[in-house]
C-alpha cells in the first residue's frame, strides 16, 4: 500500500451463510488486479465453521439470528479498522468515504441492509405467521422467518429498523441476497445510493422472481442496475453441477 497511489478505492466483500472469506479469493484477487483494496470479513456466527460443528453435533442452532444484526456490524467494524489502519500506517491512502459494499445471499443481505435498508418487522409477521412460503415457492422465506426471534431483544429490533447504515458504503452490489420480506417494499426503498442485483435462473435456495426481481422494483435508489445470470444457481458449485 505503500507504494500505492493515493485515494486507492476500496471494496468489501462478505460471504453467505455457511460460506468462507476463503470462497470469495478469486473474486477479491480479480478486483484487486485492478488497483483496489479488497477486504473480507469472516463473519463468525453465520460461516463455514458454525455449520460444520452443526454437522458434527456439537452445535444446535443451525442459524444464529443475531446475525442479522452483527454482519452489518462486522463490516462497520471493519471500516473503523482500516480507517485506524489508513491513519496510522498508510498515510490516508485509502479512500475510505466513497466504500463497494459486495455481499453473496445472506451476504447480500448484509450488502443492502449497510447500504440503507431497513428490517420491516411488520412485513415479517405478514408472510411469517402462515404458511405463506408454501405458496410462494420460496426456500428463502423461513430463513429470513428466524429473525422474529429478535423481538425478545427490543434493543436489537431497533437497531435494524432504525437502519445500520454506514455512510462510507457508496455502492452495493447484492448477488442472490434474501431479502425480500425482512426488509420488504419499506425496508428497500430506504436506499439511496447505486446498487446492483444479481439473480440467478437456477437459484433454489433464494429464487431469482420472489428475491430479486420483486425486491428490485422496490428500490427507490436514482441509479439501479439487475442481472439475471442465465443457468446459473446459488452457489459455483451447484451451477457446475446442473
Amino acid at each position: 500500500i505503500n507504494a500505492a497511489p493515493s485515494s486507492v478505492p476500496v471494496a468489501i466483500i462478505s460471504h453467505g451463510y455457511g460460506a468462507s472469506r476463503k470462497d470469495f479469493a478469486d473474486i477479491a484477487q480479480h478486483f484487486a488486479s485492478y488497483g483496489l483494496v479488497v477486504a473480507l470479513p469472516e463473519h463468525i456466527g453465520s460461516d463455514t465453521a458454525l455449520q460444520q460443528a452443526v454437522l458434527k453435533g456439537e452445535a444446535s442452532e443451525t442459524l444464529i439470528p443475531r446475525e442479522f444484526v452483527d454482519r452489518p456490524l462486522d463490516v462497520s467494524f471493519l471500516l473503523d479498522e482500516l480507517e485506524r489502519l489508513n491513519q496510522s500506517e498508510w498515510q490516508e491512502r485509502l479512500n475510505l468515504q466513497h466504500v463497494a459494499m459486495l455481499g453473496h445471499s445472506f451476504g447480500g443481505y448484509t450488502a443492502l441492509v449497510v447500504g440503507g435498508a431497513t428490517a420491516d418487522f411488520a412485513n415479517l409477521h405478514r408472510h411469517c405467521d402462515q404458511d405463506s412460503f408454501l405458496a410462494n415457492l420460496d426456500p428463502a422465506l423461513p430463513f429470513q422467518c428466524r429473525a422474529l426471534a429478535l423481538e425478545s431483544s427490543p434493543e436489537i429490533v431497533q437497531k435494524l429498523t432504525q437502519g445500520l447504515q454506514d455512510p462510507r458504503v457508496s455502492l452495493v452490489i447484492a448477488a442472490n441476497p434474501v431479502s425480500s420480506t425482512i426488509l420488504g417494499p419499506q425496508g428497500l426503498s430506504k436506499i439511496q445510493v447505486p446498487v446492483v442485483m444479481i439473480g440467478s435462473g437456477y437459484d433454489v435456495a433464494a429464487p431469482f422472481l420472489p428475491e430479486q426481481a420483486y425486491p428490485f422494483t422496490w428500490l427507490t435508489a436514482p441509479e439501479k442496475y439487475l442481472i439475471l445470470v442465465k443457468g446459473g444457481s446459488h452457489i459455483p458449485q451447484l451451477t457446475a453441477a446442473i
